[in-house]
């Protein structure tokens, strides 16, 4: 819960999102702090909240899936470079979908669409990166014709 939020100011199911990264869970294994855990170490403000909270999981790391399956990352890199770019691995926020397809058995990694801004009132998109990203997904279907 971010701190701002109380139960008289949120929707009618008392529900905010939360904001403070300690209170995030992290992954899907529960190894980092949620609000209950840290609230009872008695950490400052956090430990004077009276804190009600429903944990809904809206999707999980596909990275647990692509550990799993090494070939697809780097068949992906394999493309990137193909089409004339330096690949850069991170993690991003999103890739909802291909997280569901991950976790119902098709390893889905995110590999760029050449956008920039994603989901926000600034997201644009030139047409040189849409080329790229076109040459980078007709080189991914090369390199798995190649390594079949």
């Amino acid at each position: 819960m971010h701190p701002s939020h109380r139960r008289d100011r949120l929707d009618g199911k008392g529900l905010a999102q939360p904001h403070h990264p300690r209170l995030h869970r992290q992954g899907t294994g529960g190894k980092g702090n949620d609000a209950r855990s840290h609230r009872q170490g008695g950490h400052g403000w956090l430990s004077r909240l009276d804190l009600s909270f429903q944990v809904k999981e809206q999707y999980r790391n596909m990275k647990v899936v692509l550990d799993r399956h090494p070939e697809i990352v780097d068949n992906a890199i394999e493309a990137v470079r193909r089409a004339g770019m330096t690949p850069v691995r991170g993690s991003i926020r999103g890739g909802t979908d291909g997280s569901r397809l991950s976790f119902m058995g098709l390893p889905c990694p995110n590999i760029f669409a050449g956008g920039h801004a994603f989901h926000s009132p600034l997201e644009w998109v030139s047409r040189q990166d849409m080329e790229k990203a076109v040459k980078t997904i007709v080189e991914l279907a090369k390199v798995w014709e190649d390594r079949a």
